[in-house]
């Protein structure tokens, strides 16, 4: 009977000279390489489902949501600028978002307790709703035309 140490001695040599010396080790890699060529095509196969899956929902909200993009206009730029909106293509919901993430930061209540930063925070509000007035009034004057 062979020892652990003679049956790992054997291994070393086989390996070492390039012949394996267990089938089994040849057997398990074409298992294993079967096994990986069958995963790739079932993977191939769900992400062509889901880039099917995710042009159909794209076409779908594209059909049903109109978004009415509009350019900035150039005498209300700064108003827009201190809403955060940098870009020349926008939307109504776009500037909401902007409008209500501003008023989030800038709000007086969250400066409590420093009397000068809520003083500023005060004014900096003031004037976020003022520019988003404007843009409101310049939307729905828009609008009628």
């Amino acid at each position: 009977m062979d020892s652990m140490f003679d049956r790992l001695g054997d291994l070393l040599s086989g390996t070492l000279e390039g012949n394996p010396i267990f089938e089994e080790n040849d057997f398990l890699q074409r298992e294993s390489v079967e096994y990986q060529a069958k995963k790739e095509t079932e993977f191939e196969k769900i992400d062509s489902d889901k880039k099917i899956s995710q042009t159909q929902r794209i076409k779908e909200t594209a059909q049903n949501v109109q978004v009415n993009e509009f350019f900035v206009p150039y005498h209300l730029k700064s108003e827009f600028s201190l809403l955060g909106i940098t870009t020349l293509k926008t939307t109504e919901s776009e500037i909401k978002t902007a409008f209500k993430e501003k008023i989030k930061f800038f709000h007086p209540d969250k400066q409590k307790n420093i009397p000068v930063l809520q003083k500023i925070a005060t004014d900096r509000t003031a004037q976020i709703v003022e520019a988003y007035k404007k843009i409101q009034d310049w939307l729905s004057s828009r609008e009628v035309l």
